[in-house]
């Protein structure tokens, strides 16, 4: 099983105490993936635009940067909230009589 953080949309302020494209809020994503099943879980953080003397440029922004902003904010209760959730999500897809995942198509064995 495999936990990961992803970034879904970095929403910016076009221009903001003399810095342009400052990112005031990031959509995140926790997945988890466990051979043919998955689950998500998705969050929003908003970022401190009142201090930009660790400011860096939009186009300069990297994933691990950003992923790391979403995992400095969240306190342990909510990082461990996202983590239960996708776990109990995974857990019901793999328990579950009803879904079948990853089942070979009828007319494929023809």
């Amino acid at each position: 099983m495999e936990l990961k953080w992803e970034i879904r949309q970095l929403n910016v302020i076009p221009e903001h105490n003399g810095k342009n494209d400052v990112v005031y809020s990031v959509v995140w994503m926790l997945i988890a993936e466990d051979g043919a099943f998955s689950a998500s879980h998705q969050g929003v953080i908003k970022t401190n635009t009142d201090d930009l003397d660790q400011f860096i440029e939009y186009e300069k922004l990297s994933r691990e940067h950003v992923i790391q902003w979403v995992i400095d904010s969240l306190s342990s209760e909510e990082k461990q909230k996202a983590q239960d959730t996708v776990m109990a999500q995974l857990n019901a897809q793999k328990n579950s009589s009803c879904i079948k995942s990853g089942t070979t198509l009828p007319w494929s064995t023809k």
